[in-house]
């Protein structure tokens, strides 16, 4: 198996078909749906609620764009737009922040509205509000989507750990096989779906070995000061 990283969310390449249907949920810059529909020949829909960076997307061929949030119950939500272009409507950076008020919708909603059968690869990088989406994702809508890349935000908020285990739980009852490839935090997550993509032990194993020997390799590369491929250090 050939396991891809970009912008820091992992997916195995072979698992995800030759034209595959992409939902990426917090399209930021673009560089992550635009590596899926060029290189990946994937048709995307493309989710950014910043005010400030949908209009800057880039347009790319079988990439559809749309100005919303993705959320766990959709409707408005009022989203904290931070410095760097990061927004989030989980996450504040206190006094002096701007706010707005987004759209937002469920991915069950959107799925229905667009008859969106099947999902080959669900990418969730919205600040926070992952979790939400996660719990409320209903069996029939996971049943059919083959893998799943999350970047949880522990990170910015450790108490959010016992509910980011229970999701995890919860996707992993739901017959997705589970690895975490970020060491110290769950920024690296993928779900697989195990009904659709029955693994083997021997696809298991190397997909460990790629976690921990991108371990050792993050770890020589910040001894060196190189950065990792795929993003980060």
């Amino acid at each position: 198996m050939e396991l891809i990283r970009v912008c820091g969310h992992s997916f195995v390449k072979d698992l995800v078909g030759e034209t595959p249907v992409v939902l990426d949920c917090g399209a930021n810059h673009g560089a992550f749906f635009g590596e899926l529909a060029r290189n990946h020949r994937a048709r995307v829909y493309a989710f950014e609620p910043d005010p400030r960076l949908f209009p800057r997307l880039p347009e790319v061929a079988n990439v559809s764009f749309f100005n919303l949030a993705v959320s766990g119950t959709g409707g408005d939500l009022i989203l904290n737009l931070g410095e760097g272009n990061c927004s989030s409507a989980r996450f504040s950076e206190g006094a002096g922040q701007a706010f707005v008020t987004v759209r937002a919708t469920t991915l069950d909603a959107f799925c229905n509205e667009k008859s969106l059968r099947a999902i080959d690869l669900l990418k969730l990088d919205i600040e926070g509000a992952e979790i939400d989406v996660l719990e409320s994702l209903p069996q029939g809508l996971l049943a059919v989507t083959g893998q799943i890349t999350v970047e949880f935000h522990d990170f910015l908020d450790a108490s959010e750990l016992p509910r980011i285990r229970g999701v995890i739980r919860r996707i992993r009852e739901s017959g997705f096989y589970f690895i975490r490839f970020s060491h110290h935090d769950y920024s690296d997550c993928l779900f697989i779906n195990s009904g659709l993509h029955p693994l083997a032990a021997g696809r298991k194993a190397g997909l460990l070995f790629e976690k921990y020997y991108r371990g050792v390799m993050r770890k020589l590369h910040g001894l060196l000061g190189i950065a990792t491929p795929g993003g980060g250090m």
